[in-house]
């Protein structure tokens, strides 16, 4: 097993109740409304995910696969979509070809 500090939760303000109303905020808003920080993690692992050669698995969170999904459809809104706890997303790649060969289960969630 590997552990890529690239796939963890976006990087967010510091304390609890200045970090969930700035959450709250940017997952109302566009990728490019948020800060130069959030757009050197997005690209990060999405760099990292095209680095893959071989099949691999990926353990992540809410927003890497939002990332993710906005990448792949090429939208500009922060939520793409609402991945369930444990879902299965299965992306493939042809060359420089995305898509998602696979999509897991979607729940409302909360997000705190």
């Amino acid at each position: 097993m590997h552990h890529d500090a690239r796939f963890i939760e976006l990087p967010s303000p510091e304390g609890l109740a200045q970090r969930s109303e700035w959450l709250q905020q940017a997952l109302a808003s566009n990728w490019s409304a948020l800060p130069t920080a959030v757009h050197d993690w997005r690209d990060s692992t999405f760099m990292a995910l095209q680095a893959l050669s071989t099949p691999t698995v990926i353990f992540t969170h809410f927003l890497v696969i939002n990332s993710i999904a906005a990448v792949v459809s090429d939208e500009e809104a922060v939520v793409q979509c609402l991945p369930a706890n444990g879902s299965i997303h299965h992306l493939q790649i042809d060359g420089t070809r995305w898509r998602w060969a696979s999509r897991g289960a979607m729940l409302e969630s909360i997000v705190n």
